[in-house]
């Protein structure tokens, strides 16, 4: 699992640029996968501005499992996605 984690991460890597990002991960992820983690990234967003698990679940749509899952990661994750949504500024939006 971990080989194959990192072989993915060397192909990340080796993208330039935004447009080369969009276009892998457009090619490599199936619709229902991109949009799961559109929601996930939605979630995590207004979780870290301040907003309780239920009015996220409210204003997206997004079942309370989905909000659940994604806040136990801001919780207990490693804590990159807390970082990368503070370096994009989104806690304070």
């Amino acid at each position: 699992m971990e080989e194959r984690l990192d072989e993915l991460l060397d192909a990340f890597s080796v993208l330039e640029g935004r447009g080369e990002l969009h276009d892998f991960i457009v090619d490599v992820l199936s619709e229902a996968e991109l949009k799961k983690l559109q929601d996930r990234w939605r979630a995590w967003q207004l979780l870290a501005a301040g907003l309780t698990q239920t009015e996220v679940s409210q204003q997206t749509g997004l079942s309370r499992v989905t909000v659940g899952r994604a806040a136990k990661v801001l919780e207990r994750g490693t804590g990159m996605v807390r970082k990368v949504l503070e370096r994009l500024d989104v806690t304070h939006r």
